[in-house]
């Protein structure tokens, strides 16, 4: 039955709907859950922002002391007013502090550049004295607990205590450190920003046990900094108490997370009476200062607060961008007052939690695993003691395996936010900056996050050097929990903005890609992977996982455990052979006889295209229009011709004719440095040869919009595995099947689209290899079970299964997104096994060319070629 709070929610909806044409234009056919991280910008804003610019006299700097200084630090200091009045319910209280400790009574507003320089600044400032203690909540955003690096590093303070403390550790501290000589600073944070959680109660234990210690000493020795930029939002502010010597001594916040506009500007609300402590600042940047001089170090700082701690000139356009942009969202046209806001995103937060917390395989088992607290918890302190965030990971089915713990079962959830950013859904993944709430939320062990670093995967599982490609401990039961272990979480979270169809879009979104419906046998439930291979300079064997076991260890195989594909089904052919002669560029077919090396076909991947403004190597997944280039190589000209294009197909510029082979005698061409500048691509470090022809480099650059041009790759590297590669990801050489594509194609039919271009798709996935039965009857992902394969007279290893990423939702032709090929892979092609392939996409098999064969026979391999396949 619905009560008052249903009806009025379903009201304030039905307003945010008809409100979001016409203030959130950009949001159509989108689905925006990130509003922890910034809070929307309705046009509203802008608009009202833009007109009190153009109405307004122009603001001068307000160090100034000209009529329009003057003004301008008026006008900023009514800004103040309305701060503390709007978001805090007190009154801003100017003039110069008084000597007396806690003598001073009401609030000040600092300005600074956002939260996380405002928590800097109470740090550097703070006066520990000598004896001093500081102390953070271990779920904290880094921003937050990265202030023991400034209290014991920059601040040389040793003798300083700091301590990381969970919850129930708190308010011993605050007793312990009230009772020492010196002055010590709590951090906690207002609100989770990864799972949501409100610390209200903490807070009012901490201030009790507090003011009981003080009434006895008569004087304040702890001092409490608190982070509120999760908290303040669009609906919410946070309400103190008149009696301020009994409230939390600084609040630091962002624009941004309350207003959406403008970015950049943050402040910090200081209780006057604690002010005293802030004495142990050492640098009085422009502003700040009263009186001093150069030669001596002498100096005056400003008597009035906030001049004495706002460093340089303000942020004078962003400060007096607040009342308007205020005004314009507490309109009601728009979000109306904050309690309607705030009962509103309360039943949304509801909505979302209980919707998440229903879905179910239809096994029964769980399809998300919740972080967050239940509703039934929330109610503490007249108030929610949940946000309008909530944490969780997406699981497999666990089919007849209850047994297991859900960790078993948890999928990447940077696979979930890839797929979400197919259909343009906006949320977050990885740690949220707050590894104490990840660790706690998922069961793992700090020790974790280190030893994942070690072997090359930081935050939401982003490689961050050449080790990352395939984890590597002496410990083979080590490695196996390590590439198992997933380290991050989903994060949806919501504004005033949103409404129940946005999270039942959300929800359909997870039945889509994630729901697993009834099975005959659970063997179906994901792609069986069969491992991986170790590789060094003197052997190819293959890593099986064992079908009894949850661990991936290397296992040798030996011919008689092996039979071959060719004697047991139709003959297969080569089918048709790529390059790509620019990494990241449109593929060049190959029709005719081409020469393979042990770093893969002839020039395949031999250039790139590399940013001269950041190093990098660019990649088609973040520069689409790369697809658009088509590089065509023509052995007999010994040169590479390079076509730029426009989506229709038709060519934009003249082409570009670059020679094969770049040599350091030719300055015109190569860069003077010779290769020493280091590029980065995907956390491997190379040094390629610059092609820095004006006319190249010119072409490059606007065609792509970047600072850019191309370079030659250097002669070969080596992977992670020890495989010899040039500018390839993983290994020389990507083989898929005819029949494989054909099934994705079918899948794809059976989504719902209606034309399937096989050309196409097959391309999506820039294989070097399509190989195919010569006659019908095999059905697709035979590959799957292949350990080699020979061509011709070429033999080659499988070492392995591609983990396909966003780059086969983009279409190979024009680099627009079309979501449709990895959506079926997705539903169809997720690996169930656990080790470095666990909930990963898998299409197409990895391929070295087998040492033993490179010297004893033709370099040539064409398509028509039979292929011979073994497996296991």
């Amino acid at each position: 039955m619905m009560t008052d709070n249903d009806r009025a929610s379903t009201s304030y909806g039905h307003q945010i709907e008809r409100i979001r044409e016409s203030q959130l234009p950009h949001w159509r056919g989108s689905l925006h859950l990130d509003a922890t991280a910034s809070a929307p910008v309705p046009r509203c804003v802008l608009n009202a922002v833009h007109a009190n610019q153009l109405e307004s006299t122009p603001p001068s700097n307000p160090h100034s002391n000209s009529p329009s200084g003057r003004k301008t630090r008026q006008e900023i200091d009514n800004v103040r007013k309305l701060i503390c009045n709007e978001f805090f319910g007190v009154q801003r209280k100017a003039g110069i502090i008084t000597d007396g400790k806690g003598q001073d009574a009401g609030w000040e507003v600092v300005f600074n550049s956002g939260t996380t320089a405002g928590l800097q600044l109470i740090a550097r400032s703070f006066d520990f004295g000598k004896y001093g203690r500081f102390a953070y909540l271990d779920q904290s955003h880094s921003s937050l607990y990265g202030l023991r690096d400034i209290v014991q590093v920059e601040r040389q303070s040793g003798a300083y205590g700091v301590d990381a403390l969970r919850e129930e550790e708190v308010l011993d501290w605050v007793r312990d450190s009230a009772s020492s000589t010196g002055q010590s600073l709590l951090a906690l944070p207002l609100q989770c920003n990864a799972t949501g959680k409100r610390y209200h109660r903490l807070l009012s234990r901490i201030l009790k046990t507090r003011d009981g210690i003080e009434q006895k000493t008569g004087e304040r020795k702890v001092f409490i900094l608190l982070d509120a930029a999760s908290y303040l939002s669009p609906s919410s502010r946070m309400k103190l108490r008149e009696d301020d010597n009994h409230e939390v001594d600084f609040i630091c916040f962002s624009f941004i997370k309350i207003l959406g506009y403008p970015s950049g500007l943050g402040a910090t609300l200081i209780q006057r009476a604690s002010a005293f402590a802030l004495t142990g600042k050492s640098y009085y940047g422009g502003g700040t200062l009263e009186a001093s001089t150069s030669r001596m170090q002498w100096r005056q700082p400003m008597r009035e607060l906030h001049e004495s701690l706002e460093d340089g000139t303000l942020n004078i356009h962003g400060i007096l961008a607040v009342p308007p942009a205020l005004s314009a969202i507490r309109s009601e046209g728009v979000l109306g007052c904050w309690e309607k806001a705030s009962e509103y995103v309360d039943h949304l937060t509801g909505y979302l939690w209980n919707s998440l917390k229903s879905l179910k395989h239809a096994d029964g088992s769980p399809i998300c695993e919740i972080y967050s607290a239940e509703p039934e918890e929330w109610k503490e302190c007249n108030m929610l003691s949940q946000g309008p965030c909530i944490l969780f990971n997406v699981l497999r089915a666990q089919g007849t395996h209850k047994d297991k713990t859900l960790s078993e079962y948890r999928i990447d959830p940077s696979e979930v936010d890839r797929l979400a950013c197919l259909d343009d859904i906006h949320i977050r993944s990885g740690r949220m900056c707050n590894v104490g709430a990840i660790t706690a939320s998922l069961g793992i062990k700090e020790d974790d996050v280190v030893a994942l670093w070690n072997q090359g995967i930081g935050c939401g599982n982003i490689q961050h050097s050449n080790n990352a490609s395939t984890l590597r401990t002496d410990d083979p039961c080590e490695y196996a929990r390590l590439a198992a272990l997933v380290n991050g979480a989903i994060r949806v979270s919501i504004s005033a903005y949103n409404t129940t169809a946005d999270i039942d879009k959300f929800v359909a979104f997870l039945e889509k890609y994630f729901y697993c419906g009834e099975i005959e046998d659970e063997e179906d439930l994901f792609v069986e992977c069969q491992g991986s291979v170790d590789i060094d300079d003197n052997k190819s064997d293959i890593a099986f996982t064992d079908d009894n076991s949850d661990e991936s260890h290397p296992q040798s195989k030996t011919s008689s455990c092996q039979t071959s594909i060719y004697d047991n089904a139709n003959d297969c052919l080569l089918q048709k052979m790529f390059i790509c002669p620019i990494k990241s560029c449109a593929a060049q077919e190959i029709t005719g006889p081409w020469k393979v090396t042990d770093t893969g076909l002839s020039y395949d991947r031999d250039f790139c295209i590399v940013d001269l403004s950041n190093g990098k190597v660019l990649s088609q997944k973040r520069v689409t229009s790369m697809a658009r280039i088509r590089p065509q190589v023509c052995i007999e000209r010994g040169t590479l011709e390079i076509g730029f294009y426009a989506e229709d197909g038709k060519e934009l510029q003249k082409s570009l004719t670059v020679p094969l082979t770049i040599t350091d005698t030719d300055p015109s061409l190569s860069d003077s440095t010779n290769g020493e500048r280091q590029f980065d691509m995907c956390g491997t470090s190379l040094h390629p040869r610059l092609i820095m022809d004006e006319d190249v480099r010119l072409a490059f650059s606007d065609f792509l919009g970047l600072d850019c041009t191309l370079a030659r790759s250097p002669l070969s590297h080596r992977s992670a595995d020890g495989i010899p590669i040039k500018l390839s990801n993983e290994s020389p050489f990507l083989m898929i099947t005819t029949e494989s594509v054909a099934q994705i194609c079918q899948w794809m039919k059976e989504d719902g689209k209606a034309e399937v271009d096989f050309d196409k798709v097959a391309s999506a996935f820039r294989a070097n290899f399509i190989i195919s039965q010569q006659e019908s009857g095999e059905e697709g992902f035979y590959e799957d079970a292949m350990t080699k394969i020979r061509i011709g007279q070429h033999q080659f290893t499988v070492i392995g299964p591609c983990r396909r990423c966003e780059m086969i939702a983009l279409d190979p032709l024009t680099g627009n997104k079309t979501p449709q090929v990895m959506s079926a892979v997705a539903k169809h092609r997720r690996c169930k096994e656990s080790g470095p392939y666990k909930s990963k996409l898998l299409f197409g098999q990895h391929l070295i060319r087998h040492s033993a064969t490179i010297s004893t026979v033709s370099d040539l391999i064409k398509p028509g070629m039979r292929v011979v396949a073994e497996a296991n």
